[in-house]
């Protein structure tokens, strides 16, 4: 492989120190042998001291080639990194990714944008060794409510190669959800017994998996199952409820309902009154006795007016009102209070004089 000689001029007589010059031999060879190979060199030289003395040295010698590196690390799936949904991402949200390098992964950048291709890149922190390494970037902000937002990795590694990943979007969704509208609506009165109360919300991302028995809850306690939940509504079915009484119903208790990036909403109760108890179920009068005036101004009864009222009720009542009149009183009728004894009355049936 010695193509040329480089020489220099013997030193001037009398000078017995040696001469020693460097050279330098670039040349082409195939990597493929030469690698990790036994191989010698020879120099040959002129010794000061006589012309046409020359002297032929062997020097061993050893390659050790490495081949310079061109491949670029490989970056694995980019993924918001505290959500576990495909599509959406908090207002406040991580991306990481897994980078494949043999040899040492110098940088890594990451890349948030309203637009694609994602083009604004900035500094994420390299974690992890050869050939395992990780690139994150904590605490990405800055993206409005139900925007579009594209993400990216890249990774350097210390060969200058530059491996980029594959491009993902993911919908912002920054707010809480919002107690919608009810049945009953808050404040309804006269509501059935045991009626079932529906519960809707405002967002479209809601998480039904947080809605349970512990997150909405009812007061005064009574029994309480959820019956159902899909998409934002809620269907609860509630037992042994009170007439007249006032139920509050509290959303967002305990650990609260959150949508589907964990954004938790605020407590909201609403309430309602059940219905108050039936009276009693009356039959039409019956009319006894009776003594037909055709002048009521010229004469006085001579005979009582006599009728019979059947009512039917389980809750003994306190007091009868009689009101007696005649067609022609279009306007009002006089009425009496008539005390009843229940103690000797069957409760299921009971006359009312």
């Amino acid at each position: 492989v010695l193509t040329a000689c480089t020489t220099v001029p013997p030193p001037p007589d009398g000078i017995a120190a040696p001469t020693y010059f460097d050279f330098t031999l670039a040349t082409t060879w195939d990597a493929t042998k030469l690698n990790d190979t036994n191989f010698r060199v020879r120099v040959q030289h002129v010794q000061q001291g006589g012309a046409g003395t020359n002297y032929y040295d062997w020097f061993p010698s050893r390659v050790t080639y490495t081949a310079p590196d061109t491949t670029a690390p490989v970056v694995g799936t980019v993924t918001p990194a505290n959500v576990a949904t495909a599509t959406l991402v908090d207002g406040t949200f991580d991306v990481s990714a897994n980078i494949n390098e043999a040899n040492t992964l110098s940088s890594c950048e990451y890349c948030a944008s309203n637009t694609t291709p994602c083009a604004t890149w900035a500094a994420g922190v390299v974690g992890g060794s050869a050939p395992n390494w990780t690139c994150t970037k904590t605490g990405v902000t800055g993206f409005a409510n139900a925007s579009t937002v594209y993400l990216n990795i890249r990774g350097t590694d210390n060969s200058s190669n530059v491996g980029t990943g594959a491009e993902v979007s993911r919908v912002v969704d920054s707010v809480a959800p919002v107690l919608g509208t009810t049945i009953p609506v808050n404040g309804a009165t006269g509501v059935t017994l045991n009626s079932t109360v529906t519960i809707n919300f405002t967002d479209t991302n809601f998480d039904c998996s947080t809605v349970t028995t512990s997150t909405v809850t009812i007061s005064p306690a009574v029994t309480w199952n959820l019956t159902s939940c899909t998409g934002n509504q809620a269907v609860f079915t509630p037992a042994g409820q009170a007439n007249s009484t006032l139920y509050t119903v509290t959303v967002g208790a305990g650990t609260g309902v959150k949508d589907l990036v964990g954004n938790t909403m605020t407590s909201t109760p609403f309430s309602y009154t059940t219905v108050a108890p039936a009276g009693p179920t009356l039959s039409a009068p019956t009319e006894t006795g009776y003594t037909d005036y055709k002048n009521p101004d010229s004469g006085s009864a001579t005979t009582d007016i006599r009728f019979k009222v059947i009512y039917q009720s389980s809750n003994a009542p306190a007091y009868v009102r009689v009101c007696i009149g005649d067609n022609d009183d279009t306007t009002s009728y006089p009425c009496y209070g008539m005390t009843v004894d229940t103690a000797a009355v069957d409760p299921a049936l009971r006359d009312g004089f």
